[in-house]
């Protein structure tokens, strides 16, 4: 017996089959524009995708792990010195990730190999067998990236017993002071003769860059009240503006920076005698917090002795 119930065919074999038989149904094909023809559409269309990026993605370690059977890290010069970014894993036995901020002629992202002080930090690893890999943030980031362990170190920096809680500090890069700037037009500080103690320096607007910790804490120990800015450039536009009345930082950075935003009207800035703070040894600052970062300082001041006593024999020849 048929029956036809709505464009459905319900088929009983005989008369007699109980409701609970087995029932075959005869369906119209859906329209081709149905909500269930999309979504099957688009889940075709998703699982394609993603097998072409698992595809791709095996095909770019492949490439990566023969390159490093052939020639070494594909970001790395042939210099040993690896490109700027953020490509530093703390898995590598090899890759040191640092993290630097603009400070010429020390460092900076478009100098000539980053910097002069990269320069002495990148020979000093190359002399261990170690691949140094740059990062450039602000420095008050950079400190705090450091702090936490997310990357080995920053440089330089001055060892000063804030520091010593949560950093290690490495063998010196170099020695130099860190000086004091004035505007001459600026008839505030005309008469001005600092003598060594930060208090003298209340009375005027004092301004430094973020980060330089070895001039703030001082200053803000002896009431003195002090202006960071986000660069140097910026605390020496202001000097020159009649914002602040004095600059304090190291001196090649400020030489650098007046050089570049003043040229030709170097002579409108001057050092003050006496200088903050005299003949200081700057340094790599080490994260304690890094795996196995006594072991990599230690392979650095390794480094650094090593091309120290090779730069000493140059010159000795």
């Amino acid at each position: 017996m048929n029956i036809k119930n709505e464009g459905r065919e319900i088929l009983f074999p005989f008369e007699d089959t109980p409701v609970r038989a087995r029932r075959v149904f005869k369906e119209r094909p859906p329209p081709f524009f149905s909500f269930q023809n999309i979504v099957a559409k688009r889940k075709t269309f998703l699982e394609r995708k993603k097998r072409f990026y698992q595809w791709l993605l095996l095909g770019g370690t492949f490439l990566t792990m023969f390159g490093l059977l052939l020639g070494g890290s594909p970001f790395t010069r042939q210099d040993g010195t690896a490109f700027v970014g953020r490509i530093g894993e703390k898995d590598s036995s090899r890759t040191i990730p640092l993290v630097i901020g603009e400070w010429a002629p020390y460092t900076g992202k478009n100098l000539s190999e980053y910097g002069a002080a990269s320069q002495i930090v990148s020979a000093a690893f190359r002399a261990v067998d170690l691949v140094s890999v740059y990062t450039f943030l602000p420095w008050d980031r950079c400190e705090y990236l450091v702090k936490k362990g997310e990357y080995f170190a920053s440089f330089p920096y001055l060892l000063i017993p804030e520091r010593e809680k949560d950093f290690w500090f490495s063998a010196p890069l170099f020695v130099s002071s860190v000086k004091i700037l004035r505007y001459i037009p600026n008839l505030r500080t005309n008469s001005f003769v600092y003598d060594g103690n930060p208090a003298s320096l209340k009375a005027f607007r004092v301004g430094t860059t973020e980060g330089t910790n070895a001039v703030i804490f001082p200053l803000k120990a002896a009431g003195v009240v002090v202006e960071p800015s986000r660069t140097l450039d910026l605390a020496i536009k202001k000097l020159a503006a009649g914002r602040l009345d004095l600059v304090i930082e190291e001196e090649a950075t400020i030489l650098d920076a007046v050089r570049r935003i003043f040229p030709g009207k170097e002579a409108l800035f001057e050092f003050l005698p006496e200088p903050f703070l005299a003949q200081r040894e700057y340094r790599l600052m080490v994260s304690k917090r890094y795996p196995r970062a006594q072991a990599i300082l230690e392979r650095f001041n390794e480094g650094l002795r090593r091309i120290k006593e090779q730069r000493s024999h140059d010159l000795g020849r």
